[in-house]
Formats: C-alpha cells, sequence, structure tokens
C-alpha cells in the first residue's frame, strides 16, 4: 500500500493503491485512526490498459466534497434516526465510505467496469469503518435512467409501465444526493441533471409516502444535490449548469473561504502550493424549485 497521505488527488493518480486518511472531523467522531486503503486501478489491468472511463481514481471533487460534509453534516450516532444517500459516480468509492462512516446509509452508484473493478473492491475494504453505517454498490447509467421522470405535479409512476419498475426501484426516501467530477462531458450533462432531477422527485414521493400525507398543497420536499465539479472547460460548467436551472434547480455555490476552511480542519495539511491544485473545484448545493 502506497503511503500517500495527505496529498491532493492529482497528485496520486499514477499509483495503483493509496491510502487515504478520513477527514479529521470523521476520524476523531468515529474514533477511527486508520486511513481508507483505496484501489485505484483493477490489478487485471496492465500499465497500458484502462477501463475506458474516469472512475478507476480518485478526483479532488471527492477529496474537497469529503471534507466539505464532514463539516457540514451532522453525524448519524447509535439511537438516532438514520438517513439515506445516494452518489452518482461512486469511482474509487472514497466519498461513500466517508459517509458511511459518518453513520449514513449510502447508494453509491457507477457503471462497468468501475463498479466491479474498484468501487465494490474498495467498499469490501474498508467495510470496518463504518460500522454505523452501510454502503451498498450498484449499476446505475445515466443515459439509461427512466425519462418519464419529469413532472413533479402529476408524480413520479404516472407514465409508461415499462419503466414503471425501474422507477420504483429508485423511489427512496433520500435525505441527499451526491456527486463529484462527473462534469466533464457534453454529451453526459443532460443525462446527469435529468438523473438528479428524477431521484430528486422520486425521493420526495418517497417521503411523503412513509410519512402517509396525501395532500402535497404544502408542496413537495426535495433533498439537497451536492455537487463537486472542476472548471476545466469554462464552457461545458457554463452549459451544465444553466441546464441545471432549465431543469428546475435552485443553484448556490459554496465560497470558496468555506471550502478552504473546511479542508483546513480535515487536517490533511496540504500546503499553500497545493490550492493550485484545486482552485478550478467548484462545490455547489442544488434543489429543485419548491422546496
Amino acid at each position: 500500500m502506497s503511503d500517500s497521505t495527505s496529498l491532493p488527488a492529482s497528485l496520486t493518480k499514477h499509483l495503483d493503491y493509496l491510502a487515504h486518511p478520513l477527514p479529521r472531523q470523521v476520524s476523531t467522531h468515529a474514533s477511527l485512526i486508520h486511513p481508507v486503503e483505496l484501489q485505484q486501478r483493477s490489478a487485471a489491468c496492465s500499465e497500458n490498459t484502462g477501463t475506458g472511463t474516469t472512475g478507476t481514481t480518485l478526483w479532488l471533487g471527492a477529496q474537497l466534497m469529503a471534507a466539505y460534509l464532514a463539516e457540514s453534516l451532522g453525524y448519524i450516532d447509535e439511537g438516532q434516526s438514520s438517513k439515506q444517500v445516494i452518489e452518482l459516480g461512486g469511482g474509487v468509492g472514497y466519498l461513500a465510505i466517508v459517509l458511511a462512516a459518518m453513520g449514513y446509509d449510502v447508494t453509491t452508484t457507477d457503471i462497468e467496469p468501475p463498479l466491479s473493478q474498484v468501487l465494490r473492491p474498495n467498499i469490501e475494504r474498508n467495510s470496518a469503518r463504518f460500522a454505523r453505517g452501510s454502503i451498498t454498490a450498484r449499476d446505475l447509467d445515466w443515459c439509461a435512467f427512466p425519462s418519464d421522470v419529469t413532472s413533479t405535479e402529476t408524480g413520479p409512476l404516472d407514465d409508461q409501465a415499462t419503466s414503471h419498475d425501474t422507477l420504483a426501484e429508485w423511489t427512496q426516501p433520500w435525505d441527499s444526493i451526491v456527486t463529484t467530477d462527473t462534469i466533464y462531458h457534453a454529451d453526459l450533462v443532460d443525462p446527469l441533471i435529468k438523473s438528479l432531477r428524477g431521484l430528486s422527485i422520486l425521493a420526495a414521493y418517497a417521503k411523503q409516502a412513509k410519512r402517509n400525507e396525501k395532500d402535497i398543497s404544502d408542496g413537495l420536499s426535495y433533498p439537497p444535490v451536492y455537487v463537486a465539479l472542476e472548471n476545466r472547460d469554462p464552457r461545458l460548467v457554463n452549459d451544465a449548469l444553466e441546464a441545471a436551472k432549465a431543469h428546475g434547480f435552485v443553484l448556490k455555490r459554496i465560497s470558496p473561504s468555506r471550502v478552504d476552511k473546511c479542508l483546513l480542519k480535515s487536517g490533511w495539511s496540504w500546503d499553500r502550493d497545493a490550492k493550485q491544485d484545486y482552485d478550478g473545484i467548484q462545490l455547489w448545493k442544488w434543489r429543485l424549485a419548491g422546496a
């Protein structure tokens, strides 16, 4: 296992394995001293063979989001009601492991081959680090997510029967939705945002059903969607943000100073030069209008 503690992800992508600490807030609260052990490439892959996706290495967005959520979200201690989080684009699983160590029940998703080559193995490898929470890894292709989750007024299951089972499968009372380092290709922006919107709607109706409320005159309660992106292509990022607005999301950027403070509290001790590595990373909080 390579010792890559406290390094930005941009400096560790060449490593097949790395040991990455939990944010200090998490390790202290949960009394976890051992780092998260991450496989970054399938051992079956040779040096010249990749998986064809970006999901096989740790990325800066996941690191910064982990530091931010460790400081911003509450911890689920023994005796407290569980909370559910769904992650799109789980990659190597670091963020999911952090959230589970905080006590959350996490469903992390990706596609093949990262799902079976790095995500599931990393979850199994680190299971001792989330005794209070849990992680389930599942396949979710944004391009195949049912397109009929479109109405926040008529409900999520009123359209074609062909997608009814799929929609029911994802209708869970998610308390939060997270996605990091997933806005990087123009062809995937619309499927990603539609999937985020669909899951938000499904979560709202699941929460309503859980409360056994038939009257929605006061509006549905949509979960927050935490998004980390890298502004390497300003036009692509701007188009993605405008598309999110067009799909009904209200967007709020987490201030860079807030992110810096959370990173400082993480205890990772990144030096000042590291800021140039993550300066282009933006953290956002989205939520469907009406919540």
